[in-house]
């Protein structure tokens, strides 16, 4: 049964990948900008599905999703996007086809796929935007929370990974890796340790201008609020805030 799947899924493909030929052959006037769209990174984040898409214009690219190891699993791809098909094959590292999405469109920062006429996915674009906390990018950068009682640096780069900072007695300042994960709509940030262990959950995540709010009961019995790229100096407003409305 999987073998005759597996013929059926790679016919599918070839008649595609014809049909893309076959396009391009009779428009030769297509310069290749619409192909280059889809160049990026992408992110679809659900309460059921946490994956990235990156997208080079060479036709490779990367596959991340959260592992329980190691926080975020990435691996490498290759891919076929034809955006007059509305067709989009991705390929796994040793080139067999993982999936096939059809009905493929892209509108703004939103790339919409279609998995087997019945699946919709909405990735949204990480990379190069601003949006306020409308976007996953809006948390990437550095993040310094400076007050009497702590001081931690928090640094997220667009790809889920990112480290951690805070004194220590014999170096200064004591970093390591984390990897997280940050979902805008239900205001929830996840930091992993080096281990991909669950290392501090924040809830009320807000981001408003240059300042990232974070609560977490257990840490801080209460909301606090990190400045981006902030100095070593103190902020009037980078205090241990309780009981503010975020």
């Amino acid at each position: 049964m999987r073998t005759i799947r597996l013929f059926y899924t790679t016919l599918l493909a070839i008649l595609l990948l014809s049909l893309a030929s076959c396009s391009d052959d009779a428009d030769s006037g297509n310069d290749g900008g619409d192909t280059l769209a889809i160049v990026g990174t992408w992110v679809l984040d659900t309460d059921s599905e946490y994956r990235i898409y990156t997208f080079h214009a060479d036709g490779t690219g990367t596959e991340s999703e959260p592992d329980y190891y190691t926080g975020l699993k990435t691996w490498d791809i290759t891919y076929l996007y034809n955006p007059e098909a509305g067709t989009l094959i991705i390929m796994d590292e040793q080139g067999d086809i993982e999936e096939i999405y059809n009905n493929v469109s892209i509108t703004g920062d939103y790339l919409f796929l279609t998995r087997e006429n019945s699946y919709h996915y909405v990735f949204t674009r990480s990379d190069g935007t601003s949006g306020g906390g409308d976007h996953n990018i809006s948390i990437v950068g550095t993040w310094v929370l400076d007050t009497d009682a702590e001081y931690r640096i928090y640094t997220f780069h667009a790809d889920g990974t990112g480290t951690e900072s805070e004194p220590d007695y014999y170096t200064g300042l004591n970093t390591w890796d984390i990897t997280y994960v940050y979902n805008p709509q239900d205001g929830t940030l996840l930091i992993f340790d080096e281990y991909g262990d669950l290392d501090i959950a924040f809830y009320n995540v807000r981001i408003s201008g240059n300042y990232l709010f974070l609560t977490n009961d257990d840490w801080y019995d209460g909301t606090v609020i990190f400045e981006r790229s902030a100095p070593r100096g103190r902020h009037p407003d980078a205090t241990i805030r309780r009981d503010v409305a975020v």
